[in-house]
């Protein structure tokens, strides 16, 4: 069954030439999945590029290992099979608008990379970086770094628990604040699951966009950095929001996230949406 992926690098300027070294495993490790085509968008006005993943067949172990070789690099994937319908239809036709094609029907990820490459006068250096490094080219994985960037990180969200302080915590509900940019933003919390976190939000972020958002219940902290599935407003939903999915939570984490479920649920919290309005 066809499948693709979307790589979202952000920064890419600055960053073009270690991504496209840490990324080398999507081309030539043993194990990839092997893309049908490549394609490579570029957008001028927030220095974004996305490299589209076209495959014959992807198999959840292959979409897996694809995804970690992504968080090592410090690049977002947005899996479009995960969008409800109207949300597809809304990244295929609006948000790819915004950007203009640099490559298409390149045969690997790395030859869509370096078409934009290319297209920004940006490759001379990628060689100067590989030697640097000592030829990633033998790593199987790029060794786990942390992005330094967060608006569009890594999209397989992650969590890390950590003990809350101050008073704010130690009440009956889960404080929820998202950021933006570099500022912290209040938002109220519709409904969380293992799979999904959905945030009540008067200004949420784009769809396909990496969100962080910090959850705080009694002395549990918990903060989740994960792509936007689905934005609503007001109109359409009854409020302004936006979700994250979870799906992708490697074990650890996923474990930390089912004890603040369980300690909430303990406590009587309501994790389910409210009833839509008449």
């Amino acid at each position: 069954m066809p499948h693709q992926l979307f790589v979202v690098i952000d920064r890419f300027r600055r960053r073009f030439t270690k991504v496209v070294v840490a990324l080398e495993p999507l081309t030539s490790a043993p194990e990839r999945p092997r893309p049908s085509s490549c394609r490579g968008y570029f957008r001028d006005d927030t220095g974004v590029a996305l490299i589209q993943l076209n495959y014959s067949h992807l198999t959840a172990a292959q979409l897996k290992w694809a995804g970690r070789v992504c968080k090592s690099a410090g690049v977002a994937v947005l899996n479009p099979a995960l969008l409800e319908t109207a949300d597809q239809a809304r990244f295929y036709i609006k948000y790819l608008d915004g950007y203009r094609v640099c490559a298409d029907g390149e045969a690997t990820a790395e030859d869509a990379l370096l078409a934009i490459g290319r297209e920004l006068s940006l490759v001379a250096a990628v060689g100067r970086e590989r030697r640097a490094r000592g030829s990633g080219a033998e790593e199987t994985l790029p060794r786990s770094r942390r992005p330094d960037t967060m608006p569009l990180g890594s999209p397989m969200s992650t969590v890390k628990a950590t003990p809350a302080t101050g008073t704010a915590a130690l009440n009956d509900r889960i404080e929820v604040r998202y950021q933006r940019g570099d500022d912290w933003t209040p938002g109220r919390l519709r409904s969380l699951n293992i799979k999904s976190i959905f945030v009540a939000a008067s200004a949420p972020p784009r769809l396909g966009d990496q969100a962080r958002i910090d959850l705080s219940f009694q002395r549990i902290r918990v903060v989740v950095d994960g792509v936007v599935t689905q934005v609503t407003s007001a109109a359409d939903a009854g409020t302004t929001g936006f979700r994250t999915n979870l799906e992708q939570l490697e074990p650890e984490p996923k474990r930390q996230l089912v004890a603040l479920l369980r300690s909430a649920h303990a406590a009587g919290v309501s994790l389910s949406p409210p009833p839509p309005r008449a």
